[in-house]
């Protein structure tokens, strides 16, 4: 019984909900946290909500039932949180991108220097003399 709790997982604490290999409350891949940027956007995302369903009842938007103002609440919160996080996503995407591009150009500098040292061509690989250097 033992080794079926131990391989169920259930021999440790619970850091999310698991069903089957995948933990719900932090994604496919164990990831906790989020990423720079989430959280003010889920912040807003709230916000923007409330005053969402705040404008509807003040506007006198009558439902057929109260449940489906807080269904339309809950679901203008959805889609303000996929945007926020896709936002923030293409974001954090974008300044890794930049940053391994100011790597790249670091490198290929370095590289074009030891290429100069070196006497070799970046292309080729062949050694070659400079013509400051030739006979």
């Amino acid at each position: 019984m033992r080794r079926l709790a131990h391989c169920a997982g259930m021999d440790r604490p619970c850091h999310g909900l698991r069903v089957g290999p995948v933990r719900v409350l932090h994604g496919a891949r164990g990831r906790r946290g989020l990423e720079p940027g989430q959280a003010p956007g889920i912040i807003v995302a709230f916000i923007a909500s409330v005053i969402w369903y705040m404008a509807d009842r003040y506007a006198g938007d009558r439902y057929s039932a109260p449940f489906y103002g807080y269904w339309n609440t809950a679901m203008h919160f959805t889609t303000f949180i996929i945007n926020a996080i896709t936002f923030a996503k293409i974001k954090s995407s974008l300044a890794q991108r930049h940053e391994l591009e100011r790597a790249l150009a670091e490198t290929r500098e370095q590289l074009t220097q030891l290429a100069n040292v070196t006497h070799l061509c970046p292309q080729c690989h062949e050694p070659h003399v400079p013509e400051a250097y030739a006979y």
